[in-house]
């Protein structure tokens, strides 16, 4: 990482127990168990746990906490209604300058955005790519095959292969890309 110093703040309603760092860290500040509840000489840092979707998340407080949802709420400040947005996509990069709140509207269009750019250049379950799309909107306007001749050597519908030449579909394709 560089240099910069990593920066703690209190966790949200559990102010004095635990902390969460601007990188996305965790760490228990009291040593409790049902016998007795003192401070740490030192923190102890928390080993997080992956969500199935991928997202890194804290066991504390009889219960699993977003990390990114803990970044935010000691940073940022809470936002009950919003959800915790990855600026680029990647799930288990939790540091502050990644996250933002966003609506669930905000958020999923720019997951459709991440996924729409990744190398393969596929979308969702399409048998398209970007590559194909390309090759299909050349030959067809060399007048070389119809939709039906793309369909076929593609797998797919004439109709869907019409949409995606046309921009109906894969808009965000340009021949340049």
């Amino acid at each position: 990482m560089t240099g910069k110093i990593e920066r703690w703040r209190p966790v949200l309603g559990l102010v004095g127990l635990y902390e969460v760092s601007d990188r996305g860290n965790v760490r228990s500040l009291r040593f409790r168990n049902r016998f007795c509840d003192r401070p740490r000489a030192q923190p102890k840092l928390l080993v997080p746990d992956k969500s199935k979707k991928g997202y890194l998340r804290f066991e504390f407080a009889g219960r699993k906490h977003p990390a990114a949802r803990l970044v935010l709420d000691a940073f940022v400040g809470p936002a009950p209604r919003k959800e915790a947005d990855h600026v680029n996509g990647v799930r288990d990069d939790n540091r502050l300058g990644n996250l933002v709140w966003a609506t669930r509207t905000e958020n999923e269009a720019r997951k459709r955005g991440h996924r729409s750019h990744l190398n393969g250049a596929r979308v969702g379950n399409s048998k398209l790519t970007e590559h194909k799309v390309r090759e299909a909107r050349r030959l067809y306007a060399r007048g070389c095959v119809t939709f039906k001749d793309l369909g076929e050597r593609y797998g797919v519908r004439e109709t869907t292969v019409a949409a995606a030449i046309h921009g109906r579909s894969w808009a965000h394709v340009s021949e340049g890309s």
